[in-house]
């Protein structure tokens, strides 16, 4: 597994094609302040065995993962397996801050992702 410090990429996990608005207006806004981002609206590309690089792009590139929590998206088993992934590099590595939540629309916050429920949702609800 990579070391902290060779991880620059940020990683966004959301339900597809439920949360492709959003999630395209996140990776844009991210782009421009400098970031390199990782999403599967334009990383995945024809043929691409697509769990294998959506694993290896967590457990090697990722600095941060934002988990797009939508009602869809709470719906979405890839979300989750993608949640299972980045909490092993998190675990590994000792990063306290690797996943982070991003609340989309009116999902009660009693109803965000059981495995996360330690740690505060940024709020997108009221404006992106």
């Amino acid at each position: 597994m990579t070391s902290k410090k060779d991880r620059y990429t940020v990683f966004i996990s959301h339900a597809n094609p439920a949360d492709n608005q959003f999630t395209a207006w996140l990776a844009s806004r991210l782009s421009i302040l400098g970031y390199q981002v990782w999403a599967d609206l334009e990383d995945l590309r024809g043929g691409n065995k697509h769990w294998r690089v959506i694993e290896e792009t967590i457990l090697h590139e990722a600095a941060k993962v934002l988990v797009v929590t939508t009602r869809a998206g709470r719906r979405a088993e890839g979300v989750e397996q993608e949640i299972n992934i980045a909490k092993g590099v998190e675990r590994e590595l000792g990063l306290e801050t690797f996943i982070i939540q991003l609340r989309v629309d009116d999902l009660p916050y009693t109803q965000l992702f059981p495995t996360l429920n330690n740690r505060i949702a940024i709020s997108f609800t009221e404006n992106w």
